[in-house]
């Protein structure tokens, strides 16, 4: 099977909310669409991103344009989806609860690239787009050890040798 190169390869559809619409009426479209992730126009910004979880906490009552709501980062469908993800590596270690990319083609929105899908490109990095050398640096990654919740920012990931906390529990890959 060939690998996906471009965003367009990889983008998944979300649902549209309205700025003035309540929360319990975007949680019902959110349900039908089997999401847990839509889009709501933004004023100055163009999307901003509204997660179930935002929803679920929110009063039924509050219209959407009143959540704090995510701003995305906004990539083109034909960016090279490598590109994307050493490109937003920085973006998803720096603001943890982004839940991925927004993809637009010629000003329409297409959908979203999930964080999980970039956090496993972005451990892999090309040289000359011939090989790959796992666990290349990339910036810095966020690990967590998922026995005692310490967290450790760390520029270089060697997969045979993963982090380890300190009490010696391997750490996993916050996305």
């Amino acid at each position: 099977m060939k690998k996906p190169e471009r965003v367009r390869d990889v983008v998944r559809p979300v649902p549209e909310l309205g700025r003035h619409e309540t929360v319990e009426g975007a949680l019902e479209k959110m349900r039908q669409a089997k999401a847990d992730v839509a889009v709501v126009p933004g004023g100055e910004r163009r999307y901003m991103l509204v997660t179930m979880e935002q929803l679920q906490a929110a009063e039924p009552s509050v219209r959407t344009e009143a959540l704090d709501l995510h701003h995305p980062v906004i990539v083109d469908a034909d960016e090279r989806l490598e590109h994307v993800a050493g490109e937003t590596a920085r973006e998803l270690v720096l603001r943890p609860r982004l839940p991925g990319v927004l993809v637009v083609s010629k000003e329409n929105l297409l959908g979203l690239v999930p964080r999980s899908v970039l956090a496993d490109l972005a451990l892999t990095a090309s040289r000359s787009g011939a090989d790959r050398l796992e666990g290349a640096p990339i910036d810095t990654l966020v690990f967590e050890c998922p026995v005692d919740g310490e967290r450790r920012v760390i520029g270089y990931y060697d997969r045979s040798n993963p982090p380890r906390c300190a009490d010696g529990h391997p750490m996993q890959l916050v996305v």
